[in-house]
This record gives structure tokens, sequence and C-alpha cells, in this order.
């Protein structure tokens, strides 16, 4: 097989099909045995990811030296492997392990299945995985789940895992598309009291993003990319032409071969012409056009990152979902907000970005402000989770967005890194946290640990998911929101005074809310002495 790239991504995005059609199928006469073949499942998806990301790192790092030269470095980046692949003739692929991969399906109409991988995705694909696999675990703990449940989780996560994995625009659409409808149907069945209300807000609110989303994309696409294609594609489509069409005028065949595509990569090459040109001879006009485009982008991914969250604040979600269901809502979705903004909005519109850092960022620090008065006023663990999750995203948005204002400097990209790595420690920390609370509320944990339910003797495998449970609770966050609480700080000094001050007061507040919420919960729990 001459790419063992494509390999990798159909392993990653076939495995979760498979068992959700095995689960399908055991589900009417072997339901008992179902939550065995879904943790295999989500432990084998697990372990692709993680074998993706050690030869990843072989292929771009160690291999070819990235972190000895900053050229290179660049070289290797998905932009610039993207560019490569794009311009080879024929659609074919000069390295079996260049992490980009291109397979045509329509190409009249410019949308090919295009899969690409760099740090950015797969640190969150990491995480998703990881996430799925441990909500799949905690599935023992839940009675009586039968039916559907295992094959939606699946499909949620096929969703996600292809909507990070995809570099076409109507297939990262498409896998956006599957991953709403299938937490849609989750939430229809498994969604509590408020089961009908919770699913019509969940998929109104995130079909709402998507159309947004499709509409900038659409409007990508009707740019003309000529400049950006395979030059030997476009000179065959011309002697074409000229053979069948030889009595056209010359803006006939302008416009035939004029090229439309919805390659993200082709998108992010316009975007950074416009940069460099911005200098020169840009008009107004077209620097509105990227801002307003990436104030587009940056409404959807609020919608995708905060619908969960504004569930939990309305409808209690968290408390009455299933387990897998609410560690999958609060930890695992609201992701897909903050690297759509990052992918389809800061690397597509890069003019956009630079010159509305600075006002968007006072902006981003009112609403943290706001965010962090209203943790005073909350009482309930449910609205303490949900409001934190929505702390954390707009954090994170901070550093991003901040890191491209002013003049560059080195405490900018750490900025930029420290915010991701911020990001993902916390939403780790924040699937544990569901757990932890859902289970001391539900009386579950302290029979377990007493043995009184006996499910450590039926089911080994939780005592596995209660020590992934520790560490994703309480190491594995510690280590990675210090190290980015580190690298936000230089970027936090750069905003003056009176914003850092104001971080920081936000940052107290946080702390003491969890405080009160911690005794809040533990005097819930009967069994707490």
């Amino acid at each position: 097989m001459k790419e063992l790239d494509l390999a990798w991504f159909l392993a990653l995005l076939g495995t979760p099909l498979v068992f959700a059609l095995i689960c399908y199928f055991f589900s009417f006469r072997l339901n008992q045995i179902t939550p065995w073949i879904a943790a295999l499942g989500g432990a084998l998806t697990l372990g692709i990811s993680l074998g993706m990301a050690v030869q990843f790192k072989y292929d771009t790092v160690e291999q070819l030296g990235v972190l000895d030269d900053e050229n290179t470095r660049m070289q290797t980046s998905l932009f610039e492997r993207g560019k490569n692949v794009d311009l080879v003739p024929g659609y074919e692929v000069h390295k079996s392990f260049d992490w980009v991969t291109k397979v045509r399906w329509m190409p009249k109409l410019g949308i090919n299945f295009v899969l690409g991988l760099d740090g950015l995705n797969l640190a969150i694909i990491v995480l998703v995985t990881l996430i799925y696999f441990v909500a799949l675990l905690a599935a023992w703990l839940c009675p009586n789940i039968e039916g559907n449940f295992f094959p939606l989780l699946f499909i949620s996560e096929f969703g996600l895992l292809g909507t990070l994995l995809a570099i076409d625009g109507v297939i990262a659409l498409i896998f956006l598309a599957i991953s709403i409808l299938s937490y849609y149907f989750l939430l229809q069945n498994w969604g509590g009291e408020n089961k009908n209300n919770s699913a019509f807000i969940f998929g109104t609110v995130n079909t709402i993003g998507l159309l947004i989303l499709a509409g900038v994309l659409t409007y990508c696409y009707k740019s003309d990319l000529t400049k950006f294609a395979n030059e030997g594609e476009i000179e065959i489509a011309q002697k074409q032409i000229e053979r069948a069409h030889p009595d056209w005028s010359e803006k006939q065949r302008t416009d035939y071969l004029s090229y439309h595509s919805f390659n993200i990569l082709a998108f992010q090459r316009a975007g950074l012409e416009q940069v460099t040109q911005s200098r020169t001879n840009v008009s107004k006009t077209a620097k509105t056009k990227h801002t307003f485009s990436l104030l587009a982008v940056l409404g959807a991914s609020l919608l995708l990152g905060f619908s969960s969250p504004i569930m939990a604040l309305i409808y209690k979600t968290y408390q009455d979902t299933r387990l897998p269901v609410a560690m999958l809502l609060a930890g695992a979705f609201p992701l897909l907000g903050i690297y759509i903004f990052i992918r389809f909005g800061i690397q597509i519109f890069p003019a956009g970005i630079v010159s509305s850092a600075s006002w968007l960022t006072w902006v981003i620090i009112g609403v943290i402000v706001a965010i962090s008065f209203m943790f005073l006023f909350v009482n309930s663990p449910e609205r303490f989770i949900a409001l934190l999750s929505c702390w954390l995203q707009f954090i994170c948005y901070l550093g991003i967005i901040n890191s491209f204002a002013g003049a560059p400097n080195i405490w900018k990209s750490k900025t930029f890194a420290g915010s991701l790595i911020w990001l993902l420690g916390g939403y780790l920390c924040i699937t544990g946290l569901v757990f932890l609370w859902k289970q001391i509320k539900d009386q579950i944990l302290v029979d377990i640990i007493d043995f009184k339910l006996g499910t450590l003797k039926k089911a080994p495998i939780i005592g596995c998911s209660f020590a992934i449970l520790l560490v994703a609770t309480l190491g594995c966050p510690g280590f990675i929101n210090g190290l980015g609480l580190f690298l936000l700080a230089g970027s936090v000094l750069q905003f003056g005074f009176i914003p850092a001050l104001i971080a920081g007061i936000s940052f107290i507040l946080v702390i003491i809310a969890c405080y009160r919420i911690l005794n809040i919960v533990l005097g819930e729990s009967s069994s707490t002495p």
C-alpha cells in the first residue's frame, strides 16, 4: 500500500464504525457482553491514536530534525505538506508518511476526501479517544443500558475524529453533522426528565453553528483559487478547451478554468497571501470581509463549544443524563469549538485576526470578568461545572487571540501553545469532575469502595477506570495546567497591569468557588463523614 498514513487514518475512523455495528448486533441477544465489546473498541481506538502520535513524532520530529532547524520545521508543517500534495500531478502523493492523504471524489465540484494531521488535531484526537475510552468503562456503572446506546457512542466518536482529521470543508461538515446527530439521539433517548428540551436545544444551537460554518466555507469556495491550484492540471484543462471549444472567447475560457475548491489548505494559502499583501495594496473592503468572516467562524465556534454548558445551565443535563453521555458532553464535544476557530478561522483568515485581535482581547476579558463574578452566586455543582467549562474556553480564546495582537515575539508563540495545553488539561479535569460528582451524588462510588455492590469482583476492568480517572482528575491536569498557566503568565503581562490584575482576580474567584462547591458535593453524600 503506497499511503501508509491513509491506513492509519482509516483504522482510526473505521474502528468506531466496526464496533458500532458489532455492539448493535450483540445488543439483540447477548446484551450482557456488549459493555465488554464496547470497552475493547474504546481501547483499540485509543491505542491507534497513541500509535499515530508515536509514528507522527518520528516522521516529523525525530527523522527530519524539526526541532533543530526553523526552516525544516516550517517545511514539515501541515501547510507545506498539503501544498506538496496539491501540486503533485494526478493527485498522487509523493510520500507514504507525509500524513496528508487526498482521494478524488468530486473534483469538478472541488470536493475531495482530504485528511491531514498536525500537532493541533493530534493532541485533541488523543484526548478525545482517552475520554471516550474512560466513558465506555464508566458505562459499567449504569444499569439497564439497552438498545442503540453503545452504537451511538461509537458513531459520535467517528464523527468527532472525522471532523478533526478532515482538510476538505465539505467532508468536515459531513463528519460534524454526523457527530451532532448522534449526540442528539443520545440526548433524545437518555437525556433524563428534560430529554426532549435538551435534545432540541443541543440540535438547534449546533445546527446554527454548522450553517454559519457552511456559509463561510461557501464564501471561500466562490473565490478564485487558480493561482493556488496544480499548474499541470490547469494546462491539461486548457488544452482540452482549445481542442473541444476553439470558438470560445477569452472570458469563457477564464471562467471555465477558474479553480474553485473546498480544500482548507488552499483557503489557507489564499489567506496567507492576503496577509503578505496587506502592507501594500489590499483594499479596506478585503480586510473588512476577512474580519467579518473570522467573526462568523468565531460565532460558530462559540455555539459549538458552549452548547453543552448552556444545556447544563438550563436543563441540568449533566445531572439527568447517563454517566457516559454526561462525561462526553462535558469533556469531549466542547473541544470542537476551539479547534474550528483555529483551523477554519485563524488559519484561513489571518488578516482578520491580526486586524481585530486588540479589541477582541478586551471583549473576552470583559466576558471573563462577568463569568468570574457569576461563580460567587453558584451553589449547584452542575452549574459550577458548566461555568467552569465556559471559563476555560474563554481563557483559551484570550491566549490564542492575544498571541496575534501587537508585534510578534517569542512569548506570543508560547502563549498560543500554552492556551491549548491549558484547554486540554482543563477538559480532562472536567471529565473526571463530572464522573466523581455523579458517583458521589448517587452513592455508587462509596458503595463500590466499601464493596457493598461487589462490582469490582464482577468487572475488574472498572478498577482500571478508577485508576485512569484518578490520574485524569488529579495528576495529569495538574501538570498540564501548571505548564499552560506558566506559558500564559507571560502573555497576561503583555496586556498591561489592569488586565493582568483582572485575570489574577478571576483565578482567585474560581478557586474560591471550587472549595465551596467541594463542600456542597461532600455534604450531599450521606456516607461521607
